[in-house]
C-alpha cells in the first residue's frame, strides 16, 4: 500500500453557533507541514466564501486558542504565541500589557461602584480571566463581580425574521410523590425563576448583560431601530420583569426600548392553561395595539423573557407588521420551555 499524499496530524473543531471552523495541520510525504482552515455552514450573509474565512467576534477568543494550539503542531515557536497575543487583541485591545497605576485605580473604583464583569471587560478593554486575577490581586476577589450565565442559544421558528432564546428554561422536571415537582433549570433559567417568583431584582443585571454580549455577537448584518417588550399579562407583580429587563439590555446595547408603543387592550386566561392552539389563538386576537406609525419601515427587536408555545409572539409580529408597518421583527427571549405547553 502506498502513503496517501498528505496525512492530518491535528484536528480541532470549534463550534460557533450556526458555524463551525475546522483546523486542521496537515502533512505531506516530504514531512511538509500545513494548515488548513475551513468554514462549516452558511456564511454568505457575513461576506464568506470560497476561500475566506469569518469570525464573529464573540467567537474570536475560542478561534485564536484553537489556532495556537495549530502552530504548535507546525512547529511555529513563539511566533504561535505573538499571533495569538495580536489575534486576542483586536478583542481585547488591552490584553497581556501590563497593569498600570492608573488602570488599577479605575478597575477598583468602577468595581466597588457595583459594575459587571461584562462591564469592567468593555471598560478596561482586558479578558475576564485578567479582570478577575487583579481583582484577587488587589484583595477584592469574592466581593459581588457579577457573572454571566453561558449562553446556548436555541432557534425560535415563527411568523418572524428570525429569533433566539438565550437557552431553555428547564432540564428536567420529575413528580414528586407529595404533587410537587423536583425541576432541575439551567443557569440563566434559574436567575429568570428567581427574578419572576422570588422577585430578587439583583437577577436583572446578569440575565441582561448576557442577552446583550448575544446581541452584539454579530447577529445583525444592519442596524435595529429599538426594543419593544411584550406587554406584562399579570399586572399583580411588585414589579415587571420584562419591561425592566429590556430597559437594562438596551441600555448595554445602546437601543431605545419603546415602552409606550405596544399596549395590551384586553385581559386573556393564562395561554399555559389551554391546551388547545386555536383557543390559545382565539385569547390573543385584538388583545394588542401600536400606538403609532414611527417603526414604519423599521427593524426591530420584539423582547420577551419566555418562549412556551410562541403565540403571544406570533399575533405581535403579524400587529406590528400589519398596523405598524414595521419592516422587519426579530424575536429574543430569555429561555424556551422543552415543551409548547
Amino acid at each position: 500500500m502506498t502513503d496517501s499524499p498528505n496525512k492530518t496530524v491535528f484536528t480541532k473543531r470549534v463550534p460557533a453557533g450556526p458555524w463551525t471552523y475546522v483546523l486542521e495541520v496537515r502533512e505531506l510525504q516530504d514531512k511538509t507541514r500545513y494548515l488548513a482552515i475551513r468554514q462549516l455552514g452558511d456564511v454568505g450573509a457575513l461576506g464568506g466564501g470560497p476561500g475566506r474565512i469569518v469570525v464573529v467576534e464573540r467567537y474570536l477568543p475560542a478561534f485564536a486558542a484553537a489556532l495556537e494550539k495549530a502552530t504548535q503542531y507546525l512547529g511555529a515557536g513563539g511566533t504561535s504565541k505573538a499571533y495569538h497575543v495580536e489575534t486576542i487583541r483586536q478583542t481585547y485591545p488591552r490584553a497581556y500589557m501590563r497593569w498600570t497605576a492608573n488602570e488599577d485605580e479605575r478597575l477598583k473604583r468602577e468595581y466597588l461602584r457595583g459594575k459587571t464583569l461584562a462591564e469592567l471587560v468593555s471598560i478596561l478593554r482586558r479578558q475576564p480571566g485578567a479582570i478577575r486575577g487583579r481583582l484577587s490581586k488587589l484583595g477584592l476577589r469574592g466581593r459581588g463581580v457579577v457573572s454571566t450565565p453561558q449562553i446556548h442559544a436555541r432557534d425560535l421558528v415563527g411568523n418572524w425574521h428570525a429569533g433566539w432564546a438565550l437557552d431553555l428554561h428547564t432540564l428536567s422536571s420529575v413528580a414528586l410523590p407529595d404533587g410537587g415537582f423536583d425541576t432541575q433549570r439551567t443557569e440563566i433559567g434559574e436567575l429568570l425563576y428567581q427574578l419572576k417568583y422570588s422577585f430578587d431584582r439583583s437577577k436583572i443585571e446578569p440575565i441582561a448583560t448576557t442577552a446583550a454580549t448575544f446581541l452584539k455577537g454579530g447577529r445583525f448584518l444592519e442596524p435595529l431601530t429599538a426594543i419593544i417588550p411584550v406587554p406584562p399579562s399579570k399586572l399583580d407583580r411588585p414589579f415587571q420583569p420584562v419591561p425592566q429587563l429590556a430597559l437594562r439590555i438596551g441600555e448595554q446595547v445602546q437601543l431605545p426600548v419603546a415602552l409606550d408603543y405596544l399596549t395590551k387592550v384586553r385581559r386573556t386566561q393564562p395561554l399555559k392553561d389551554l391546551e388547545d392552539a386555536e383557543t390559545r389563538r382565539d385569547q390573543l386576537r385584538g388583545a394588542f395595539t401600536v400606538a403609532d406609525h414611527r417603526f414604519e419601515g423599521k427593524r426591530v427587536l420584539l423582547f420577551d423573557d419566555l418562549f412556551r408555545s410562541g403565540e403571544t409572539l406570533q399575533e405581535i409580529t403579524d400587529l406590528l407588521v400589519k398596523e405598524g408597518r414595521v419592516s422587519t421583527v426579530y424575536v429574543l427571549t430569555i429561555t424556551k420551555t422543552r415543551t409548547k405547553r
